[in-house]
């Protein structure tokens, strides 16, 4: 089994509603679940902004996980592996 992340929505926290059985059914399963929660209140979610902050967010995230996630979310915010990320 793979790690899970669980990421929050605009209003709810990651356990709740459909994000608690989101992580309950990897973990039953003998997955890893990372539950994240935001470090503040995230933007309005219509303003170019809210894309690079959830960037933000996800990417120490993404970083404690081991190998390359899979997921249309992150090739949609750019995210690469830590090792791959230029220094400039």
């Amino acid at each position: 089994m793979t790690d899970v992340v669980v990421l929050p929505g605009g209003r709810f926290g990651p356990a709740a509603g459909l994000l608690a059985y989101a992580a309950a059914v990897p973990e039953r399963r003998g997955g890893t679940v990372i539950c994240h929660e935001w470090t503040q209140t995230p933007p309005d979610p219509f303003r170019p902004a809210a894309e690079s902050w959830v960037a933000g967010e996800v990417t120490s995230v993404l970083d404690q996980i081991e190998g390359t996630p899979l997921d249309t979310f992150l090739d949609a915010i750019g995210w690469q592996p830590e090792a791959s990320r230029s220094t400039d």
